[in-house]
C-alpha cells in the first residue's frame, strides 16, 4: 500500500474524482466480484489513517444537483491534479476540456461513449475503476458521486453507475457491506474495508445478525434501515459521511444508547429480564445467569426456584431442562412467553389456573 498521505483537494475536485470510476470497469464488491484483483501495482489503495486525519477532505454542504438539473462542466481550476507520487502509475494531471459540452443525462440502457462521457481526456487515474479504490472513496464519504454521475446516479457528466454495476446493486446490501460471515450485509467488512473484528467499531455484528440465542436480528434493531443506496441519510449523508449512525428507535430497545466506543446502555437485550442493562461489545457472551438474576426476576420466581422448579416448567419452548435456549425466536423477543411443560395448567392475565408441581392453582396471581 502506498503510505504517502493524499493531498487535500477541493470538494468539487473530490466529487469529480469520485464516480467516473463507476464506468471504468470492474466496479463493485458484489457477491460475484469479491475476489481481490491480481495486480494492484497501479491501484491507489486508501490509507484509512490518512482519511481519518482529514488528509482528503470534502465539503458536507456542497450542492448536489437535483434529478432534473442540468449538470454544468466542472471548471478546469476545480478539477483534480493527480499526483503520481500519491497515485502510483497514474496518467497524472488529466483535465477534461473545459469548453466541451457536457453530455445529456443517460439511463442505464444507454451505453457510455468511448470517451466515458467526460468530454475530454480521462479524469480518473489508471486503476481507479477497481472496487478497492473507488468503493472506499464512496463508502467513507470522501467524495459525492452525484456531482458528476447524476443526482440519481443515472448519468450526467459521467455515465450511469448502472452501466457497470450488476443489476440490483442499488438494493443489494452485500454489494457494499460485504457478507463475509452472513448474507445480512453486516460486517465483517466494515466501511473501511476491514474484516478484522478487533479494529471494528462494533465487533459482534455477526452474533446479532445470526440465529444463536435469539432470532437473527435485522439492521433496524440498531439502525434506520435504508431501502436502497440513495435513501436519505444512507451513503450520501451530510451529517456524518462515512459513518453508520446508530438509531435504536425501530428495535426492541428504543430507549437504548450507544457511546461510539463499544458501549450499549439502557438496552433491553442485555437486561436482567425485568430492567434494561449495559454491555460492552468486547465482553464475553453472557450465559443465563449473566442476564437473569434469580433475585431480580420478581413475582413468584424466587419461591419456585426455592422448590427446585426449573425455568422449563413455565417457559417450555424458550428453554429446556438443561437451561439452554430451545427456540431462539422465543428468546429476547420483547415478550415473556409462558408455555407450561404440563397441559394441566393455564396462564391468563397474570394468573395461573390448574395443577402444577403437585399443587392446585385457582386464579393464583403471579
Amino acid at each position: 500500500m502506498n503510505k504517502t498521505p493524499a493531498r487535500p483537494f477541493h470538494a468539487a475536485t473530490a466529487a469529480a474524482v469520485a464516480l467516473l470510476s463507476l464506468s471504468l470497469g470492474a466496479c463493485g464488491d458484489s457477491a460475484a466480484s469479491k475476489a481481490p484483483e491480481a495486480d494492484s501495482g497501479s491501484i491507489r489503495l486508501l490509507d484509512a489513517a490518512a482519511v481519518a486525519d482529514g488528509a482528503v477532505v470534502t465539503t458536507p454542504d456542497a450542492a448536489v444537483p437535483g434529478p432534473d438539473a442540468a449538470v454544468a462542466p466542472t471548471p478546469d481550476a476545480d478539477l483534480p491534479v493527480l499526483d503520481a507520487a500519491v497515485v502510483p502509475d497514474s496518467d497524472a494531471a488529466f483535465h477534461p476540456d473545459p469548453d466541451a459540452a457536457a453530455p445529456p443525462d443517460r439511463d442505464a440502457a444507454t451505453p457510455p461513449p468511448a470517451d466515458m462521457g467526460h468530454g475530454g481526456p480521462r479524469v480518473h487515474p489508471v486503476g481507479y475503476d477497481s472496487s478497492r479504490v473507488h468503493g472506499p472513496d464512496l463508502k467513507q464519504g470522501i467524495s459525492d458521486c452525484r456531482t458528476c454521475h447524476g443526482a440519481q446516479l443515472q448519468g450526467g457528466r459521467g455515465p450511469s453507475c448502472d452501466t457497470c454495476h450488476d443489476a440490483g446493486w442499488r438494493t443489494n446490501c452485500t454489494f457494499c457491506h460485504g457478507g463475509t460471515d452472513t448474507e445480512s450485509g453486516a460486517p465483517p467488512r466494515d466501511l473501511q474495508g476491514s474484516d478484522d473484528r478487533a479494529v471494528q467499531r462494533f465487533m459482534p455484528h455477526t452474533e446479532h445478525t445470526t440465529e444463536r440465542n435469539h432470532a437473527a436480528w435485522d439492521c433496524n434493531q440498531c439502525h434506520v434501515k435504508p431501502v436502497d443506496v440513495l435513501t436519505p441519510g444512507h451513503i450520501f449523508d451530510d451529517r456524518t459521511p462515512g459513518a453508520a449512525e446508530v438509531d435504536f428507535s425501530g428495535g426492541l430497545s428504543p430507549g437504548a444508547t450507544w457511546d461510539g466506543n463499544g458501549n450499549c446502555g439502557n438496552v433491553y437485550c442485555h437486561g436482567n429480564g425485568v430492567n434494561p442493562g449495559n454491555y460492552n461489545h468486547a465482553a464475553a457472551r453472557p450465559n443465563c445467569d449473566g442476564c437473569h438474576s434469580w433475585i431480580a426476576l420478581g413475582g413468584r420466581h424466587l419461591a419456585h426456584f426455592g422448590r427446585l422448579i426449573g425455568c422449563v416448567s413455565c417457559h417450555n419452548g424458550t428453554t429446556d431442562a438443561a437451561q439452554m435456549t430451545a427456540d431462539p425466536v422465543l428468546h429476547v423477543n420483547g415478550t415473556v412467553d409462558v408455555i407450561f411443560e404440563t397441559p394441566d395448567i393455564a396462564f391468563n392475565a397474570g394468573t395461573c389456573n390448574g395443577n402444577c408441581h403437585g399443587e392446585q392453582h385457582n386464579n393464583r396471581s403471579w
